[in-house]
């Protein structure tokens, strides 16, 4: 995926040219790697490693959150659907790895905008738990308009790596965590935060981390006075220049679906109140002539 980056008044322009789904986190040195584990932070408890059976018998390798209640996990819609959006989930293994807490069902649900089209949005669904988890407390969702600006906790399952290489294939299943800076939304594909792993070093400096295929469904977490909530779901991976293969290296960019902009979606199949979407402020998108996802792991790694 290409983008070219530009500052033109207030916005930032982005050209984006090739797209691929999912994520895992990449960090910048082995001891970031180390430092990023996910396991025995408490506060990551309710992310769970999916294992998807598809409908073509392939298997998507996913990332995904606990909400609060109890009793439904919040995924990426591709996960359940193919990249297509066209198959089914056949069965769902959803494991909260931290609690040792290990769930089968076969119940979901899909955001109906979903068409397995990035530009048409809707790429969330949520899993239904056959009964409520009550060892975990779920995440609840950010209730501002925008997150553009924030520094976000990105958490997920999928293929890691270290430095500028990108993700290492065929390690997904490890949970990790880390952070990056929201920079705009992307005009274009509907409700979708944008975030670029830029190479940064320097005492007191927090280097960026990005996601890579196994984490798609997998929660971008804000710390609002105490309390872990959802802002976004890792959705795709992207390149900055032309002909380059997205694979969580340097200079490319992730994006992520704003779960506040389908709050009214999730609200009608979670019992919890939620708020009526607001639009979100926009960044231009000069052109996108490519998009390319890819089942995860088969595990193709998602």
């Amino acid at each position: 995926m290409q983008c070219v980056r530009s500052i033109a008044a207030t916005f930032l322009l982005l050209a984006v040219s090739a797209i691929q789904p999912a994520f895992a986190i990449v960090f910048q040195t082995a001891a970031d790697q180390t430092a990023g584990l996910g396991a025995g932070q408490a506060f990551l408890n309710p992310e769970a490693k999916l294992v998807i059976g598809l409908s073509n018998g392939s298997q998507a390798g996913c990332s995904g959150s606990l909400l609060a209640g109890g009793q439904y996990v919040l995924t990426a819609a591709h996960c359940v659907t193919g990249d297509s959006g066209t198959l089914s989930a056949t069965s769902i293994n959803v494991d909260f790895t931290n609690v040792g807490l290990d769930v089968v069902t076969t119940s979901y649900f899909v955001d109906p905008t979903w068409n397995g089209s990035l530009t048409n949005g809707g790429d969330l669904a949520l899993i239904k738990l056959a009964a409520p988890v009550t060892t975990i407390s779920g995440y609840t969702l950010d209730t501002a308009s925008s997150a553009v600006g924030q520094l976000v906790t990105l958490t997920g399952y999928g293929n890691t790596g270290v430095g500028g290489g990108g993700y290492t294939a065929g390690t997904f299943g490890t949970l990790y965590y880390g952070t990056n800076t929201y920079i705009g939304v992307y005009s274009n594909l509907p409700s979708a935060y944008a975030y670029q792993y830029t190479q940064t070093f320097g005492t007191g400096v927090a280097p960026d981390v990005m996601v890579a295929p196994g984490d798609s469904g997998g929660a971008s977490l804000l710390d609002i006075n105490g309390t872990w909530e959802i802002v976004g779901v890792h959705d795709f991976i992207a390149c900055q220049t032309n002909g380059c293969t997205p694979n969580s290296s340097y200079g490319q960019l992730g994006g992520d679906t704003s779960v506040y902009a389908d709050q009214s979606w999730i609200g009608s199949v979670v019992p919890e109140p939620a708020p009526t979407p607001v639009l979100l402020i926009s960044i231009g998108l000069l052109g996108l002539t490519r998009l390319r996802r890819r089942l995860p792991p088969q595990h193709r790694d998602r």
